[in-house]
């Protein structure tokens, strides 16, 4: 720690080597390394001791009860032929034969909307 106390000093630094002050530069780095793995290690086993201390009782898991299929959600102001309607201009814009859907609502336009979709355009 001699060296340590060497560099403390302003008047005994100047007259140091530049070896000297290599030295005592090496020293206090391995000396604050050292003492940050040591904190470090501290806080890790008061967190394991926490984890120990404060453990509760393992959660059961509940069994998953078998998923029944989803019913299509009909609003009570859409009727069937708008239904057939949609669904069909869905089959003819995407080509595909086999599509289910599962809702349909109506999309209320703001002015945002309205704008944003004006700017895509």
């Amino acid at each position: 720690m001699d060296i340590v106390n060497k560099l403390a000093d302003q008047a005994i630094f100047d007259t140091l080597s530049i070896g000297e002050k290599i030295q005592g530069a090496l020293v206090v780095t391995l000396l604050g390394i050292s003492i940050t793995f040591i904190v470090l290690m501290i806080l890790l086993v008061l967190i394991k001791s926490m984890a120990v201390i404060f453990k509760t009782n393992p959660e059961v898991k509940p069994v998953a009860a078998p998923v029944a299929a989803k019913q299509p959600v009909v609003d009570e102001f859409i009727t069937e032929e708008e239904i057939a309607a949609v669904t069909a201009a869905i089959i003819a814009h995407t080509n595909k034969k086999n599509i289910v859907i599962s809702s349909i609502r109506e999309v209320k336009a703001s002015w945002k909307s309205a704008a944003k979709l004006e700017q895509i355009k």
